[in-house]
């Protein structure tokens, strides 16, 4: 006896496939056609499924003798997506870096925070908190810098913020001083 379509096979338990008007039956896409097209997705879903790295060094050699992240002069990408600039400083804790992202129109730049390995799983706690407090303050009425990612390499848990331009603190008092000044004359 022949299978039907919708009827269920016998030995997998799996319903027939129905078949379509044209008479032949396709399976779906493995990915979605969009994916291709959009930001580099095409790309990472290669990478993927052959098994490859992406472009990201091998950052167990970029831990210097204090434990801090110390990025080496082959200019790799972090997560396959930042160029790393330069070394903003170094904190208790953490390394800061300027970098490029690559994935944004333009010469987008940004803050990464790589924290030491011993704070990994602060981490977490404080992209989380982050994360709520930028949700709190949706207008930026508060001036909370802005997380934009996380991501880890190997015993390194890295957060991408918005990089800040520092604006002179002497400018600020020029400003008042020039406020009082007009203030005075009138």
């Amino acid at each position: 006896m022949a299978a039907k379509a919708g009827d269920s096979d016998e030995s997998t338990g799996f319903l027939q496939p129905l078949k379509s008007s044209c008479g032949k039956w396709k399976p779906p896409p493995r990915k979605h056609c969009i994916a291709q097209v959009t930001g580099g997705l095409g790309e990472i879903y290669t990478k993927i499924e052959s098994g490859g790295q992406n472009s990201d060094e091998d950052f167990s050699k970029c831990i210097n003798e204090d434990n801090f992240f110390q990025p080496n002069s082959k200019g790799g990408l972090m997560a396959g997506r930042y160029q790393v600039i330069r070394v903003l400083g170094r904190g208790n804790s953490s390394t800061i870096l300027q970098a490029q992202d690559t994935f944004r129109p333009g010469l987008y730049e940004v803050a990464i925070k790589v924290l030491k390995p011993e704070y990994f799983s602060l981490g977490y706690q404080e992209s989380h908190l982050i994360a709520e407090l930028n949700k709190a303050d949706s207008h930026n009425f508060c001036g909370i810098v802005k997380l934009l990612n996380t991501f880890t390499l190997g015993s390194f848990f890295c957060m991408t913020f918005e990089l800040l331009r520092p604006y002179p603190l002497h400018q600020v008092f020029k400003k008042i001083a020039d406020k009082t000044e007009v203030s005075a004359k009138t």
